[in-house]
């Protein structure tokens, strides 16, 4: 199954991505077994929102050691595979299906389907659309502004799905059960540490992640002076 599921998705069936993305979704319900049937349901011109970005005003332009870092594990695709309806029947399930192999084979592949969805359901055109996609950030950034506002002493920085921490120890156990209180998804996470940071602003920061520099939004820390991101290697 996997090696079919890789061989479709390795394949670019259209230049357009709407309809490589009903192309490929096709082959999977033929791979999985299910009918791909089409139901009309009403268009929703509800606004989108885009991810929470918040930055702590008290660490802003400010050097900062250790940090931890929590990741949610793919978290759109997840929020997703819960939360939206579609026109196109038995898509959550499929699309679950699609999520489980992704954590058990991490296939690039398959990363960049699930990836794709997020914009294509949102789309009026594609044949594939989800008139409650938006509520997906919505979610997410309720559940990342009531973390912020319980534990802002701690808190450097958010970015969509990423929260970085100062001090998380001191908190982690009281985070740990305030999560599972908010957490209706069942969204999970992993920490990271790193050795320490620079925000300079919203997208604008320098972060040791292991061994090396990660700068975003920052071009005068590049060597040609004009790229905004990428890595420096510590020696």
């Amino acid at each position: 199954m996997e090696k079919q599921l890789k061989k479709v998705l390795n394949i670019e069936y259209s230049d357009d991505k709407l309809i490589d993305f009903e192309i490929k979704t096709r082959k999977i319900y033929d791979l999985f077994d299910y009918n791909f049937k089409i139901n009309q349901i009403k268009i929703n011109t509800q606004t989108f929102y885009g991810g929470k970005i918040w930055l702590n005003e008290y660490y802003e332009k400010s050097a900062i050691s250790d940090l931890e870092i929590i990741s949610f594990d793919i978290v759109y695709p997840k929020l997703i595979s819960k939360i939206a309806h579609t026109n196109l029947e038995n898509f959550n399930e499929v699309y679950s299906k699609l999520i489980k192999i992704y954590t058990n084979k991490n296939d690039i592949s398959i990363c960049k389907y699930i990836n794709m969805a997020y914009g294509c359901l949102q789309n009026q055109k594609s044949s594939i659309y989800s008139n409650n996609i938006y509520l997906v950030s919505i979610y997410l950034n309720q559940m990342l502004l009531k973390i912020s506002n319980e534990f802002k002493d701690h808190i450097i920085y958010i970015d969509t799905d990423q929260i970085f921490f100062r001090n998380f120890e001191e908190i982690k156990e009281r985070f740990e059960k305030y999560l599972i209180s908010i957490n209706k998804y069942d969204l999970t996470y992993y920490i990271t540490k790193s050795k320490f940071g620079y925000f300079s602003n919203i997208k604008k920061y320098l972060i040791e992640e292991n061994g090396y520099i990660k700068i975003k939004g920052l071009s005068n820390f590049n060597i040609d002076g004009k790229s905004k991101g990428g890595y420096i290697k510590l020696n």
